[in-house]
């Protein structure tokens, strides 16, 4: 049986992303880029569901952003260059609030 020695899977899989959409050397900030989208995306969704829950309901908008998290996932898997994946992201932030907020604001109750 023969043992492996090197990266794991996982790594070259992230590292696949990076040279597929060039994102080294004179990109290498584009990185950095995406991840600040994704925390704006946070943010914005934090304003935007939070006035929906109140609004719509709780349950409702919790359910919602469910639903959009699990379509928007499997479209960032999918996504075929690096401008789509970074929308993507931001908006996969946004439903990330919609559910944390309103996932802990119903536990409380």
């Amino acid at each position: 049986m023969r043992k492996q020695i090197g990266f794991s899977n996982s790594f070259k899989l992230f590292a696949f992303f990076f040279y597929q959409w060039d994102l080294v050397c004179n990109k290498a900030g584009l990185n950095s880029l995406g991840s600040s989208i994704y925390m704006f995306g946070l943010l914005v969704g934090s304003v935007l569901f939070g006035a929906m829950a109140d609004r719509y309901g709780r349950r409702f908008v919790l359910l919602l952003s469910i639903a959009l998290q699990t379509v928007l996932g499997v479209a960032v898997a999918f996504a075929p260059n690096f401008p789509v994946y970074v929308i993507l992201r931001f908006a996969v932030g946004t439903t990330i609030s919609g559910v944390i907020i309103n996932a802990f604001v119903l536990g409380i109750n």
